[in-house]
């Protein structure tokens, strides 16, 4: 017998001992990790941490990684990616930094590791959103009864990411945007197209040329828009954008700022033609009395907590959680006494 043919003769030996033993493995009741139910692959990745679920097990298998959108995803009415956080940070620790000649890493490398995460997030994205579930049902269902979307800070998405979930969700009432610093005003403007029942947007960091833009798309869009808020340290309430949010936020009934630099025009301005308004919270802000920087005002205070106005069918501003006197004009003692009733101590409002 030619070498060949031993060769051969060994190979279909392997193959049919093979068979045997999934025969015999099928026989006893015994299967594959991957063909395990939903049911009993949950119950073993119960323990198992989100970062894990999302970093590690997702990317055993197909079989494996629609149990994990299943439970991490596809069981609820939103779409929170901070299950990409873990997958994401294995992009950022393997790619290769190298140091320009004053040791900062080159702008080239930069773009190009910001590439791999880009392309790393849109496969995790198609990954949830597209194609069938574990049952092998079409996802087109479950896509649209999203109700909540929720990006973290620290996943910075770029239009791309942004337009492509919008064109998926368009069921969409709460949208909460924190990472939302690459984010162009066209790139938002195309993403509002999709999102014409949204109730609730909270914005984190945006480009300062973009606000205007941005607001004025918010208003043409988002007809049903009650609540907004701005979580932007570098962001300042002057009169210039007062006038902006006042003539384009029509239909907000509810207006909450984060870490912002409140100067008082601006706050002035919102209090008495901001005649659509019902709330405005203040809530971890600087107050300052003129437009500079923290370190040339004149004068300054910081919120530690929240402060919360209420506007009344009577025309007049009450402050809710916090202590007045009684018997005087609000009007007349917010204008002449802004800055002395920050003195006072607040107490948390309410979450908008």
């Amino acid at each position: 017998m030619s070498s060949n043919q031993v060769a051969y003769s060994d190979t279909k030996k392997i193959k049919v001992s093979g068979e045997r033993e999934q025969e015999s493995s099928w026989s006893l009741g015994l299967r594959r990790w991957e063909d395990l139910s939903l049911d009993i692959l949950k119950q073993i990745f119960n323990g198992v941490s989100i970062s894990d679920l999302s970093r590690n097990v997702s990317s055993v298998c197909h079989s494996w990684q629609s149990c994990c959108w299943h439970s991490l995803c596809w069981e609820n009415n939103e779409l929170n990616l901070r299950i990409t956080e873990a997958a994401l940070g294995v992009v950022k620790e393997t790619t290769a930094k190298p140091l320009n000649s004053i040791g900062v890493p080159c702008s080239s490398t930069e773009k190009y590791a910001q590439a791999l995460l880009d392309i790393k997030l849109m496969d995790m994205l198609k990954s949830i959103l597209e194609d069938n579930d574990y049952y092998g049902i079409y996802l087109a269902n479950w896509r649209l009864s999203i109700r909540t979307v929720k990006i973290p800070e620290n996943i910075q998405i770029s239009d791309e990411h942004l337009i492509y979930i919008s064109e998926r969700t368009t069921g969409l009432v709460k949208l909460d945007l924190l990472g939302s610093s690459r984010i162009t005003a066209r790139g938002f403007a195309k993403a509002l197209y999709h999102w014409k029942n949204v109730k609730g947007i909270r914005f984190g960091k945006l480009r300062h040329e973009y606000f205007d833009q941005v607001i004025e798309e918010i208003g043409k869009n988002c007809c049903m828009l009650q609540i907004i808020s701005l979580r932007m340290s570098d962001f300042h309430i002057n009169r210039h954008n007062a006038r902006v949010i006042i003539k384009n936020l029509h239909q907000v009934r509810a207006l909450r700022f984060e870490g912002a630099s409140v100067c008082t025009d601006g706050m002035e301005t919102l209090f008495y033609s901001y005649t659509d308004i019902k709330v405005i919270q203040l809530w971890r802000c600087f107050v300052k009395d003129n437009e500079g920087d923290i370190d040339t005002a004149n004068r300054i205070y910081y919120f530690p907590m929240s402060i919360t106005f209420t506007f009344t069918e009577q025309d007049a501003w009450c402050r809710k959680y916090i202590e007045v006197p009684t018997g005087f004009d609000w009007d007349e003692w917010m204008a002449k006494n802004f800055f002395k009733f920050l003195t006072l101590d607040f107490l948390d409002g309410p979450q908008l």
